[in-house]
Order: structure tokens, then sequence, then C-alpha cells
């Protein structure tokens, strides 16, 4: 509360301000991606459901929410390294992406969520681990797609096309 009611007062050299900043796009990273894993984890679960004949909604409901907590747990510890690799709150448009960061958030976080659905941690980093080194490369086209897309746009403009 306190936060809001000065939000007004902050500048950009305000170490608050940039801490907010920081955690305002790390959720919004998070958010994304866990969106998409919650709906992949819902089209599994369906499917499962239907080819062994238990309830569809019951399945598809647990599977998103283990896929979206599993996700969750992986990401955090993934913006938790990469702040902590690059030692700094960046304030740069672009979110911030590093292998070592997603390798590091897939051990951290696979280990904590195989510690909580299996009693073992070691199989859900070995589990978690390639999964974010692919979220790491999907990541990166994606990005390279968007500034492709962006400059092509920008191209288009000077050029004096419509899109």
């Amino acid at each position: 509360i306190l936060v809001q009611e000065n939000w007004h007062n902050m500048t950009e050299d305000n170490i608050t301000y940039k801490i907010l900043h920081a955690l305002d796009d790390a959720t919004e990273f998070i958010a994304n991606r866990v969106t998409i894993c919650a709906f992949l984890g819902s089209v599994v679960g369906a499917s499962s459901a239907t080819l062994t004949g238990r309830g569809v909604m019951k399945a598809t409901m647990h599977s998103a929410a283990s896929s979206a907590l599993a996700m969750t747990a992986c990401y955090i510890a993934e913006r938790a390294v990469c702040y902590t690799i690059h030692n700094d709150m960046n304030d740069q448009n672009d979110t911030v992406l590093d292998w070592r960061s997603h390798a590091l958030g897939g051990i951290a976080g696979g280990a904590l969520v195989g510690k909580i659905y299996n009693g073992r941690g070691i199989p859900g980093a070995l589990f978690f681990t390639p999964i974010m080194m692919s979220c790491y490369l999907i990541d990166c086209k994606v990005l390279e797609y968007r500034h492709w897309r962006i400059k092509e746009c920008i191209e288009a403009q000077n050029n004096g096309r419509e899109r």
C-alpha cells in the first residue's frame, strides 16, 4: 500500500522503482510461459483421460494445475538465477535470456517439484532441466522472430507501404 501511494513520486533512479519494474517484467515473463504450460498440460490431461476412459474434466484440470505449478517453480528459479548472474535489475525492454539461468532454473525448480511430488529431487531435476533448455531455445527463436518482424515493419513504414 505504501508503494502504491508513493508510486507517483518515484523516479527511474529510485531503487524501489527499479526493483518494482524488474519484478513487473519477471512476473509478465513467468505468467506468459506458465499460461502456455497450463494449456499444454490441459491438452495432455484431456488426451490421456480420453484414451484411458477416466473423467476428462478432472484429468484436464489436474494436469493443467500440475503443469502450471511445476513450470512456475522452474521459471521463478530461472529468473532468480538470471538476476543473480547479471547482478542487476535490468531496465531494458527485452528480458535477458541466458542458457545458464535456464539450466540452473530447471535443476532447482525440478528438484523442488520432484521433492514435492515424488519425495525425490534428483529425478525431478533430471526431468525438468532438458525441458527448461528447450524453453530457452524456443524463447530465443521467438525473440529472434520478434526482432525480425519489428525490423520488417519499420522498413515497410520507411518505404511508404502500410501493413
